[in-house]
């Protein structure tokens, strides 16, 4: 539910800057919360992946 609103709303700010430069204010706002999400997420997966395989080591 959440993401859909998210595209709507990126849809809606990629429509609204079809008249003025790619990289405007609005444009880059709407990118940066996806991106730090995505950060985030590849972060804890990668953490997460790590503790695991240290975890394997240890029951060996």
């Amino acid at each position: 539910m959440l993401n859909h609103f998210n595209l709507e709303k990126f849809k809606f700010i990629a429509i609204q800057n079809q008249d003025h430069h790619l990289f405007s204010h609005d444009f880059l706002s709407s990118l940066t919360e996806p991106i730090l999400i995505l950060i985030l997420t590849l972060l804890s997966v990668f953490l997460g992946s790590r503790g695991i395989s240290k975890h394997e080591n240890l029951s060996f």
